[in-house]
């Protein structure tokens, strides 16, 4: 009968353990939200606080909404970036 009651203890643990254990998932945002990437009406401060609302995380998605030819989203090497220079963008988006 102790053996029995090892067993449940033993099995019930295990069970806890996979219900402790927290999967991650990426999850997906629309930077700006409804405002989506455009130029904000208050300036940065806008994207400031929609950041400061949102936890991001490694593999999280950020979606860039913008009208095709009012805004544009290039993808430049961190060197590029520092000095502002899109002339050669690895990627972008119009």
């Amino acid at each position: 009968m102790n053996g029995n009651y090892v067993m449940i203890l033993v099995i019930a643990m295990a069970a806890t353990g996979v219900l402790m254990v927290h999967r991650a998932e990426a999850a997906e945002y629309v930077v700006g939200d409804d405002l989506g990437w455009t130029i904000p009406p208050h300036g940065a401060a806008d994207y400031e606080s929609w950041a400061s609302d949102h936890s991001l995380t490694v593999d999280d998605i950020l979606v860039f909404k913008f009208s095709a030819g009012e805004q544009d989203f290039a993808f430049v090497s961190k060197e590029d970036f520092l000095t502002c220079n899109t002339a050669n963008p690895f990627h972008a988006c119009f």
